[in-house]
């Protein structure tokens, strides 16, 4: 058994939090106040070359940052954990909006339920609009109940002794650079789930965001599936190949018991742009696919 948490003695300041960014104007600025308001030990942000105001923002918060040189959320996420030096690491996105105390229940969850990674119930922060409520539901269906899971979402906390056996790529996996990681993960039979505390993301979602984000999901897709691929069976691959759409179908039929036929429509959109962003992928574009 390789769980990795031992009788609680963590505190926020025990925690480096570590937040990827690419212009990111439009959200750093809530995000970092919830974070600082929760008091951890270190925050990082890893910025990729942003091109608006993202920098301007963290140096006026007086938040220490670094650039991954446009390498992408893989390489990104990598150093930041070199970069960093407390016992547990949190990758927040620069979207995530912290509750007060969140790091600290954060961290007594994890140890009772025993995860070796966790993450958290994920939700929009007070739906607004069609994109809003498709995101979040989504979002119920994803990441909406404690328990074990195979890839665990965005922020996630991490002891950070995990990664002398495991590291996140040097290679640009997209939206996908967790999918990787957690494959080494399960080798090494670490425990991941979700925990019962929730995360918010932010609101006032619209088309053009839920699309390029979706789309980013799809490179993601791409580059897992081509790296892997050659270990892969054909059944595996099938498995991979389909999962957006087997997940669409999934999540449909429980919005339509529900009587939520419009989100049907939200999730066979988010669907297109995820396969878009597979087949029009490349390693030349892909950086601008996404904010982080």
């Amino acid at each position: 058994m390789n769980n990795t948490n031992k009788k609680n003695k963590f505190t926020s300041k025990d925690v480096s939090v570590i937040i990827c960014t690419r212009n990111a104007e439009a959200d750093i600025k809530k995000c970092l106040e919830s974070v600082l308001k929760n008091k951890p030990g270190e925050i990082l942000i890893v910025d990729g070359n942003s091109s608006d105001n993202t920098l301007n923002i963290v140096k006026q918060m007086n938040v220490r940052f670094i650039s991954d040189n446009g390498k992408g959320l893989s390489y990104a996420r990598k150093i930041g954990v070199e970069r960093t030096k407390l016992p547990l690491i949190i990758f927040c996105g620069p979207d995530n909006i912290l509750q007060s105390n969140f790091i600290n229940n954060f961290i007594l969850l994890k140890s009772k339920w025993k995860f070796d990674v966790a993450s958290a119930c994920t939700r929009v922060y007070s739906p607004k609009n069609f994109w809003d409520k498709g995101m979040d539901f989504r979002w119920q269906c994803n990441m909406g109940k404690p328990g074990k899971t195979d890839v665990p979402g965005t922020p996630n906390l991490y002891d950070r002794l995990i990664f002398n056996k495991v590291q996140f790529s040097a290679k640009d996996f997209g939206g996908a650079d967790d999918t990787y990681l957690c494959e080494q993960l399960k080798k090494y039979k670490y425990k991941l789930g979700i925990v019962p505390i929730t995360i918010y993301e932010k609101n006032n979602w619209s088309m053009t965001a839920i699309w390029n984000r979706f789309k980013f999901y799809g490179t993601g897709d791409s580059c897992f599936y081509n790296e892997c691929k050659s270990n892969w069976t054909f059944y595996r691959k099938i498995l991979s190949i389909s999962h957006p759409l087997r997940q669409t179908f999934n999540y449909s039929i429980i919005a339509a018991r529900q009587f939520k036929i419009y989100i049907i429509l939200w999730l066979f959109f988010s669907m297109i742009a995820r396969y878009y962003g597979w087949v029009t992928y490349s390693r030349d574009s892909i950086k601008n696919y996404s904010n982080y």
